[in-house]
């Protein structure tokens, strides 16, 4: 836990704020909008949504945020979705559309290339090597 904290604390040390108390500031803020996407992300937080929920401009949280967590606001959300997508589709039998529709992704075609840019397979070759290994 100690660990945690300290690596915390060293992420927190890439943002451009001069006092160690501002940096902490915005560090927890900026958890705090990465922790409203992750909740929300199935309908489509927009990013003025998520900077108000860390009580930050859309401007200053997304520069903030890409500093911190190297990936922008959209590519944690693109993220999160394909994570709870390879989640359904290791424990169940939904086709691959219904389960795009039900992670938020709005076509199919967009699905398959965040999958691919995640995984490095599409979503049906993912469920299929699956398969194969029991």
């Amino acid at each position: 836990m100690l660990q945690a904290q300290n690596d915390d604390l060293c992420e927190s040390d890439t943002l451009p704020a001069q006092r160690a108390s501002t940096r902490e500031e915005l560090w927890r803020r900026l958890n705090r909008g990465r922790d409203f996407i992750h909740a929300r992300f199935e309908s489509s937080p927009t990013l003025p949504e998520i900077a108000a929920a860390a009580c930050l401009s859309p401007f200053h949280f997304l520069r903030g945020f890409k500093a911190v967590f190297r990936m922008t606001p959209h590519e944690y959300l693109s993220s999160c979705r394909v994570e709870r997508a390879k989640f359904l589709l290791e424990r169940t039998e939904l086709p691959v559309t219904e389960i795009c529709f039900s992670v938020g992704f709005e076509s199919l075609g967009s699905f398959s290339s965040w999958f691919t840019r995640f995984t490095g397979s599409s979503p049906r070759a993912w469920r299929n090597g699956l398969e194969k290994q029991f």
